[in-house]
């Protein structure tokens, strides 16, 4: 939506800033992304954005610290770097404030909000006004790491430069990054990591510079995507380890964390928690530990909470607030971590004897086929114990013909 610029452009502007403050997100993000395209240097344009306070609006999305906010921010970026233009606007912009929010962008790992802020920085660092706020917000550093953050991914990404990576000592480099503190740096060492597994050189690499206990102890960090982006890197690491016949001794206080993990929320952090599990499962060793920390009763009380909270949501809330992928794909991998855990008997016994079977006889009449293979996958472990015919007899689930269907 272009609007023209004329005095009726002052209720338009105005009209889109009343959006952006509406609180809805989707609507918040279409504004600004009108409010982009409207934006002129104009008298009617610039009085509108005065009397909104449009600066001060912007800068308090750049502020918000939640994930479902990034698509605003990046347009909420692209109005801010419009208006630094405008030398009436600039001065707000360029407030301590604005710097320290600008470069608080880098601390991120959504590379396309990175860099849009790394372009709006670069517009306005040769002001002198900027510097002074810059220094004080610790901008270079920040600058410095952001550049590493993108440069890491794009090497290990690219057969030439990992060759590269791996012949200057690359990879050693980028292992000892691991015990930084800033946030999306990890985040992006983990995944970088988890790319460069791949190749068997660089994975014996891993083990002599102990990088994999590294990352187990990514499993510690208090910020819910460095713990998300750790189990999802050692999913794929431990995978190409195996298929390269190579071993490492799993950390117990990583397997551990990996327990403490399933009491979280967020499904974002579930799903490669569980997927982690059904990966270490495989191995006797480490499914014994996992049994000894009682993986059992924990994945059953998740298994029930997520359950219920589906039901709960179909029958209260309304379809657009769903969210069927991801309770899918919960739902499976708690079923697969189940079923691994199983194929060793002590964990199969527990399973048992927590009462998991009426669980995974529910999840046998989910519309979705996955979810019903790795549930009978899980039943079909659990078979194998005596007194399992006699469990589900008294919980009444059988025949299988006689299944209605739930929605998922």
């Amino acid at each position: 939506m272009v609007i023209q610029a004329s005095p009726s452009s002052y209720k338009s502007i105005s009209t889109l800033l009343t959006y952006i403050q509406g609180g809805n997100i989707t609507t918040t993000t279409l504004a600004l992304i009108c409010l982009n395209e409207a934006l002129t240097y104009d008298a009617p344009c610039l009085q509108a954005l005065i009397d909104g306070k449009a600066v001060k609006l912007l800068l308090n999305i750049l502020e918000a610290g939640f994930l479902c906010v990034r698509r605003s921010q990046f347009a909420a970026l692209r109005c801010l770097s419009k208006l630094c233009g405008c030398r009436v606007l600039q001065k707000d912009i360029m407030s301590p404030r604005g710097i320290f929010l600008l470069f608080n962008c880098l601390n991120t790992s959504d590379y396309e909000l990175m860099l849009s802020a790394i372009c709006m920085i670069s517009d306005i660092s040769s002001d002198p006004s900027c510097w002074k706020p810059s220094r004080d917000c610790g901008g270079v550093q920040k600058l410095v790491k952001a550049y590493i953050v993108g440069a890491i991914g794009s090497c290990l990404k690219n057969l030439v430069l990992r060759d590269m990576l791996k012949k200057s000592n690359g990879i050693e480099i980028m292992v000892s990054f691991l015990q930084t503190t800033f946030i999306p740096l990890i985040i992006n060492l983990n995944d970088a990591m988890a790319k460069g597994s791949e190749d068997t050189e660089i994975l014996i690499q891993y083990l002599q510079l102990d990088a994999v206990q590294l990352i187990w102890s990514c499993l510690k960090n208090a910020d819910f995507q460095v713990q998300s982006s750790a189990a999802t890197a050692l999913c794929i690491i431990l995978k190409n380890m195996k298929n390269a016949n190579l071993q490492i001794e799993n950390s117990l206080d990583g397997i551990e964390c990996i327990i403490d993990l399933l009491v979280s929320k967020r499904k974002e952090l579930l799903i490669p928690a569980c997927t982690l599990i059904h990966n270490l499962a495989k191995d006797k060793n480490a499914l014994s530990v996992l049994v000894e920390f009682n993986v059992a009763s924990h994945l059953m009380r998740l298994m029930k909470t997520v359950f219920c909270e589906m039901i709960m949501r179909v029958m209260i809330y309304p379809p657009n607030d769903l969210d069927p992928v991801t309770d899918k794909k919960l739902l499976r991998q708690l079923c697969l971590a189940v079923a691994s855990c199983c194929s060793y008997k002590k964990g199969c016994e527990k399973f048992a004897d927590c009462g998991i079977t009426p669980s995974l006889l529910k999840h046998l009449k989910a519309k979705n086929k996955p979810l019903r293979i790795t549930a009978a996958s899980a039943l079909a472990m659990i078979a194998s114990l005596p007194n399992w015919c006699s469990v589900v007899s008294q919980n009444r689930i059988i025949p299988v013909r006689t299944f209605y269907f739930y929605e998922i």
